[in-house]
């Protein structure tokens, strides 16, 4: 948590933040692969909690005044929100549970499959991002490096709710988190709020 300074009189400041996954394609086990991209597309779909509450991470976000995005690398998944300064503590009570405790819904994840195999396709049309990948091929091996992020398309369409959900209980819980918390807030209450929803 790094504090910022105090928002201009009259004004509510700006907050970042950060939910890092510390998993990404490398971490992924055999018949997992293109998991921590899917998983990353599935956070932005609209879900039900068990108490039968509707959830949309993007509208939440942008309903607080703030924007949303993510990326994921062989390394990490990252989910990534800059808001105003005021709006951390429903930041965190939207971002944390979408990450680590929405369902995985069977229909919706056929449908983003299909999204990511346009973006596979897409990759397989620049030459630049082939030639990338083969230069990883080439350099890493039989290392998990070698292999494209997004997964290949046999493997992606491989993939089950059950592979999904499982990659996501055993990357998303507390020693695979780190939380980034960036601006004008009280560290004590971010870390409480941060403890509770995790």
């Amino acid at each position: 948590m790094m504090p910022g300074p105090p928002p201009a009189r009259g004004g509510r400041g700006v907050a970042c933040v950060q939910l890092w996954i510390h998993a990404g394609a490398a971490a992924e086990r055999s018949r997992e692969h293109g998991c921590a991209h899917l998983f990353e597309h599935m956070v932005f779909k609209p879900w039900v909690d068990a108490e039968g509450r509707s959830h949309d991470l993007a509208s939440a976000i942008e309903a607080l005044g703030g924007d949303v995005n993510a990326f994921t690398s062989h390394d990490e998944t990252v989910f990534h929100a800059t808001l105003p300064g005021d709006a951390i503590e429903e930041a965190l009570a939207i971002l944390l549970p979408a990450v680590t405790s929405r369902p995985i819904d069977p229909a919706l994840l056929d449908r983003e499959k299909q999204v990511v195999i346009e973006e596979i396709h897409q990759y397989e049309d620049d030459p630049a991002a082939r030639s990338i990948q083969a230069l990883m091929a080439d350099l890493y091996g039989d290392h998990p490096y070698a292999r494209p992020v997004l997964g290949e398309l046999e493997e992606l369409q491989a993939l089950t709710t059950a592979r999904l959900r499982g990659w996501q209980r055993r990357q998303c819980r507390g020693e695979s988190l780190t939380l980034v918390v960036t601006g004008c807030a009280d560290p004590g209450a971010v870390e409480a709020q941060a403890r509770a929803l995790l």
